[in-house]
């Protein structure tokens, strides 16, 4: 999170909204962080402050800053595999009810499932930033209150990724976020032997359940509304990355201000 001036902070605010018209998110949902964001400062502008200094001591703003990076240059490379799907659901007037009616005739199925596994760990480390600023909000604190004591912000970052809903649910933005945090989808798509079946249209993945293992098909339309889903709430999550690097160049910035 480290600034060299203006330039980084225009570019940072340039990103936050360059990708709004190819997402499913709609104003009242980015409204929302933006809300949540704007709480967190008023309710404590040192605890802000010092969770941007957090993230500017070390590499996680940067690794963010890379991994949202490879993700919005991915979905651009497979914008022509996913933009039917964004069509007729932005500028349909009628959705579809059932995407089994229709058929995507694009099929990038291997570079699309790597698209969401990326997207699902990117997202669960954004969740980060918002539970810390949520930790703020209802505990005027860092640290996140459970029923076992507090735990510190790192310890949720390191949680396993199927866990975090756990956390997230305790807060009013989980409702934003949890439903994309579907483990079992991205550990079937993330195996190996997960792949696009042609004579059915289906994308086909495994699961393990003690000894037996478990076969779920979806039918591709519905994989790639997934991926869609996914990029779309990493998009909305990563306004309070933004939100938190635009306040870091801030800083710099008047800090370097004769």
């Amino acid at each position: 999170m480290r600034c060299r001036g203006q330039h980084d902070f225009g570019f940072s605010i340039l990103c936050e909204r360059a990708f709004d018209n190819f997402t499913l998110n709609r104003r009242p949902a980015r409204e929302r962080v933006h809300q949540r964001i704007a709480l967190a400062q008023s309710t404590s502008t040192t605890l802000f402050d010092e969770l941007v200094k957090l993230y500017a001591a070390t590499s996680r703003a940067t690794k963010i800053w890379q991994e949202l990076t490879q993700i919005r240059t991915s979905f651009l490379k497979n914008y022509s595999s996913i933009s039917p799907l964004l069509r007729a659901q932005i500028y349909w007037s009628r959705q579809p009810k059932d995407l089994g009616d229709f058929e995507i005739s694009d099929k990038n199925f291997d570079a699309l499932r790597q698209l969401y596994v990326d997207c699902f760990e990117t997202l669960c480390r954004l969740t980060v930033m918002a539970v810390g600023l949520e930790a703020i909000i209802h505990h005027n604190s860092l640290n996140i209150e459970t029923t076992k004591g507090s735990m510190v912000l790192w310890d949720y970052e390191a949680m396993p990724n199927g866990n975090k809903h756990t956390i997230l649910a305790k807060y009013p933005i989980h409702d934003l976020f949890a439903p994309a945090i579907d483990h079992k989808l991205r550990n079937g798509l993330g195996h190996h032997s997960a792949a696009y079946v042609p004579a059915t249209d289906e994308v086909v993945y495994y699961k393990q359940d003690d000894d037996a293992l478990l076969e779920t098909r979806i039918p591709y339309t519905e994989f790639v509304l997934k991926v869609l889903q996914v990029f779309s709430i990493v998009e909305l999550a990563a306004i309070y990355f933004h939100s938190l690097h635009i306040k870091a160049c801030e800083a710099n910035t008047s800090l370097s201000t004769p």
